[in-house]
């Protein structure tokens, strides 16, 4: 006999054993225990069916997402005495989608999935509700689909490595904010930087990015320097 076999069967001599016993029991006592079999009902009947073959088609389809298909992993309006531990889990996802796996537009989709229909102006700041402070930027190239298009083409280069990641996330004057910092670097060639990328939050979602970098050349006067 298969053990699901068995532990269904052993299930129901208990429901047939309470059930007689119920019937042999003082009045008095008939609700305190029907009310103790009922809540011990809602606690085996679940692993039941997960113990079996029908498990798969009811749980399985509502707990896996497919990668084909990201959402958002954050919330805009998201707020709460727990907000700073959503923070520093959404910096450090974001930087391994980024950085770690590649996936710009994975990173991009869960935590700044905002909108592609969204026109930037100079006043009101919105395009995509993802706002460059890049000084290289120009106003055309703002937006979350310009920026994903940007680092998929810089990811492509031939023997790019990352190393040396860390990240943060903690309030400011002016909001609170994500950060990671990291090194780049090109084999053959002098594209060696320290980086660091800057990201406000609205919620748990990024708005707002800035960055900033120093070219490692090796011979710097301080040998702590950048990491």
């Amino acid at each position: 006999m298969s053990k699901q076999k068995k532990r269904s069967k052993a299930f129901l001599h208990y429901l047939r054993g309470a059930h007689q016993s119920l019937f042999k029991t003082p009045s008095t006592m008939k609700s305190f225990i029907l009310a103790a079999f009922i809540g011990s009902l809602i606690h085996l009947v679940p692993l039941l069916l997960l113990s079996n073959s029908i498990a798969p088609a009811l749980a399985l389809p509502a707990l896996v997402q497919s990668d084909t298909a990201t959402r958002p992993a954050c919330d805009y309006n998201e707020r709460g005495p727990l907000i700073h531990l959503r923070r520093e889990a959404a910096v450090k996802d974001f930087t391994r989608l980024y950085l770690i796996e590649r996936n710009p537009k994975k990173a991009f989709d869960k935590w700044i999935p905002g909108s592609s229909s969204l026109t930037f102006t100079v006043t009101s700041r919105i395009h995509s509700r993802y706002t460059q402070q890049n000084p290289n930027v120009p106003p055309e190239n703002q937006g979350r689909d310009a920026a994903i298009k940007y680092i998929t083409e810089l990811q492509s280069t031939p023997g790019m490595t990352y190393w040396n990641i860390s990240t943060f996330a903690g309030n400011g004057d002016q909001g609170a904010f994500g950060l990671f910092h990291f090194r780049r670097l090109v084999p053959g060639t002098e594209t060696d930087f320290a980086i660091m990328d800057l990201l406000r939050f609205t919620g748990t979602c990024f708005t707002d990015h800035w960055d900033a970098k120093n070219q490692i050349f090796g011979n710097e006067t301080n040998p702590l320097a950048y990491f």
